[in-house]
């Protein structure tokens, strides 16, 4: 019969004040601070994060390109979100503002990945005489 005792259970009281739920969470939640999207920005995140999705379900049944072609999209298209949905800093979020250093380092992180996936093939054909190319060390360093 022990195994059916009613275990104990603490109620979490309402935020104290004038903090809302949602002021709460991103206080104590990591997963809460995302950025805030507002009017035109917020329908073209929301449409970045839809195309992706179709993105990943075409390369999925329908691609037959290089795998590493396929790969490095993904990746790039996640830092790109990634930037565009959290920002750098807990508590660090205002709405429909980015800021530029956020800015810089999303269109490096995604740049490097995209660099990968158009020019895959001749990459991959230098194999290891890669010390040719300088510009190809420098973006694979920045991605």
């Amino acid at each position: 019969m022990g195994i059916f005792k009613k275990k104990n259970t603490q109620t979490v009281n309402a935020p104290a004040g004038n903090e809302s739920v949602e002021d709460v969470m991103k206080k104590y939640d990591r997963e809460s601070n995302t950025r805030e999207w507002e009017g035109v920005p917020k329908i073209v995140v929301t449409a970045v994060l839809a195309l992706f999705s179709l993105f990943c379900i075409y390369v999925t049944l329908f691609a037959n390109f290089l795998e590493q072609v396929r790969l490095t999209s993904f990746v790039a298209l996640i830092i790109l979100m990634g930037f565009l949905m959290y920002p750098h800093k807990k508590g660090y979020s205002k709405v429909n503002h980015m800021p530029w250093f956020d800015i810089v380092l999303m269109v490096l992180g995604t740049g490097a990945f995209l660099y990968y996936t158009f020019n895959a093939q001749t990459i991959i054909n230098l194999a290891v005489n890669v010390q040719k190319n300088t510009l190809d060390i420098v973006i694979g360093v920045i991605g």
